[in-house]
């Protein structure tokens, strides 16, 4: 018995390196797929510079939008709102110029002398729930209200220097708070 599957093992051994598994093979393409791809791929069609707006953006910052219609707003709930943000930052082409509207934080942050107004909530990060996902506000014609004061944002997406950035239309301090941390 045992001089049986030491012979199956030996048989599969040969078997392995005569078929060419793990060895040297003539044919590039049989033993790398990728390898007939190399000479096909090419430099991506467009690169970005920080303030340009991709070729395919339907709006521009400078051409605000005659009418709002907030029936039409994207609406970024509690349940799916990390999924519904990504969505919007991977595809912004999509939504620059559209209204959208949602909850969260309020809060002011200076950076290099300059104060930044966002709406955001919290989620994970390299620490814990230190991430945050939302938008910095361009507060033309709003007062800003206390940092940690939770409010309803309506506005358009603008990509603003290199960022996408929410013009708001209203800004709402609301009574009752969402959830704060989210995945």
């Amino acid at each position: 018995m045992t001089k049986k599957v030491l012979l199956l093992i030996l048989l599969f051994a040969a078997s392995s390196i005569s078929s060419g598994c793990g060895g040297n093979s003539s044919d590039a393409a049989a033993s790398n797929p990728g390898a007939s791809l190399q000479g096909e791929l090419s430099e991506p069609a467009y690169a970005p510079e920080v303030g340009e707006l991709p070729p395919s953006a339907p709006y521009s910052p400078t051409e605000p939008p005659e009418e709002t219609n907030l029936e039409d707003a994207i609406v970024i709930g509690e349940r799916f709102f990390i999924n519904q943000m990504f969505e919007i930052f991977l595809n912004h082409q999509l939504y620059l110029g559209r209204t959208i509207q949602y909850e969260g934080i309020f809060q002011a942050i200076e950076w290099d002398g300059v104060i930044f107004h966002i709406v955001f909530r919290y989620t994970a990060g390299c620490c814990g729930n230190d991430g945050r996902v939302g938008f910095e506000l361009i507060m033309d014609g709003f007062e800003p209200f206390q940092d940690d004061t939770w409010v309803e944002v309506t506005g358009i997406l603008e990509y603003d220097n290199g960022f996408l950035v929410l013009r708001p239309i209203s800004i709402i301090e609301m009574d009752e708070r969402g959830a704060e941390v989210v995945f």
